[in-house]
């Protein structure tokens, strides 16, 4: 067993019987063995890749980072126990198309049938599952093309749980790729 999991898995032993917590020595993520950890440090584990000089892209599960990806986005069948019933999801897209409707006025897409209530940062990728700051209507046309670039990136086969990438350049990516100040999408 690695040093770094030997001491969060002590220091986890010691919280629970004293009922308090340790901070790490190391700044080592608890991830399971399985799991690689990236080698370069990346961005700061503290920055909010959704909120960006003032503008708002999406929002984040405050359950999932880098030191928790190997018991959540990493483990497969993971975002089926965080994923919000379908009755949340269709009432809130019925909501924001009546909200959007004047900004895709003539486009025969944006309406019920022809739109998806998606997560703009994906569960893959440590998104919020029921903030309505990370969901909002996406057509149908691009929403094969997203979920595929989602996939590539997090989830259990994804590149951060490979260890290629850390989950903040991940998100990093995705929303750069996909996303513009909400509630639209840049593509």
């Amino acid at each position: 067993m690695p040093k770094s999991a030997l001491y969060v898995l002590v220091a986890a032993l010691v919280a629970s019987c004293s009922g308090g917590s340790i901070a790490p020595v190391e700044p080592t993520p608890a991830v399971s063995p399985t799991v690689p950890i990236t080698a370069s440090p990346g961005p700061s584990p503290t920055a909010d890749v959704c909120h960006v000089n003032g503008v708002t892209y999406c929002a984040l599960n405050p359950a999932v980072s880098q030191a928790t990806i190997g018991t959540t986005i990493c483990v497969r069948g993971w975002t089926a126990t965080v994923r919000p019933p379908a009755s949340y999801t269709d009432a809130l897209k019925r909501q924001q198309l009546q909200q959007f409707a004047g900004r895709h006025q003539g486009d025969p897409q944006w309406n019920v049938a022809g739109t998806e209530e998606d997560h703009r940062l994906s569960l893959d990728l440590g998104g919020a599952p029921m903030d309505p700051m990370n969901l909002s209507p996406e057509v149908h046309r691009s929403s094969m093309l997203k979920d595929q670039d989602e996939a590539a990136l997090g989830g259990s086969q994804g590149k951060v749980c490979r260890g290629e990438l850390t989950l903040q350049q991940a998100q990093q990516e995705l929303i750069s790729t996909w996303l513009a100040a909400w509630p639209d999408y840049a593509r």
